[in-house]
Parts: structure tokens; sequence; C-alpha cells
């Protein structure tokens, strides 16, 4: 029967010595990935990775008011998981699908794709 509980000590202690000198990804030089959180908000100054001019998101209801550095302003409302749809004001607006993401770093970005123009990114900065 000793020989028995020392055999379960032996086991349970490499196990729990196992899990400790187990390398986190950071140590081997990867960045961990983590899920974008939109239900934390999106408000927040954003750097538009174009240009370098800065960009601001408030919170407006249920969505949200993106104003560019430019000062164009358009309303975005969330459509399920992690993309917001542009409201069309008029014809001039096209359709703007936002998916929201996180870049390496962890920094929530913003990706614009739009029909016929190239995606564009904003990183949030604070």
């Amino acid at each position: 029967m000793l020989r028995y509980y020392c055999g379960l000590a032996l086991l349970a202690s490499a196990i729990l010595f196992a899990g400790v000198f187990t390398p986190l990804p950071e140590a081997q030089g990867q960045m961990m990935y983590r899920q974008p959180l939109m239900s934390r908000g999106l408000a927040g100054t954003y750097v538009n990775q174009d240009t370098g001019g800065y960009c601001y998101v408030y919170n407006l209801g249920a969505g949200y008011l993106f104003v560019s550095d430019y000062a164009e302003r358009l309303q975005f409302m969330p459509v399920g998981g992690n993309q917001l749809r542009s409201l069309r004001v008029n014809a001039m607006v096209p359709d703007i699908l936002v998916t929201v993401d996180r870049d390496a770093y962890g920094r929530t970005v913003l990706v614009f794709e739009s029909p016929g123009k190239p995606a564009g990114y904003w990183v949030y900065a604070g």
C-alpha cells in the first residue's frame, strides 16, 4: 500500500511540474491571439494606416459614429459577430463593411472593405 501512495505522489508531482515548465507562446516568440471584443466598445482614437492621421469612433445609441482624419462622418451598426455595416445616407456613400480584429500586439484593428476599393485599416491608439 505504501508503494501505491509513493507512486501516486510521484505521478502527481510529475504532472504538476510538467505544466509549470511548459514554455508559453510568448516565450517562443509568438503572440497569443485574442478574439476581438466588441462588447467592450470600440470608442476611442485610431490611426489610419494609409495616411497616419487620427480618426475617432464614438458610441452612438446601438451603433457607432466614425469620424475619419478628413472629418468625414459615417454611422455604423453591428450586423453580427465582429462586423459593422455603414448606414447609407445617399447614393454617393458606398456600402462599407467593417471587420473588427486584433493585431499581433493585441490592439483593436478596424478593417474597412467596400466594393471596388482596397481595404483600409485603422489601428487603436488610445
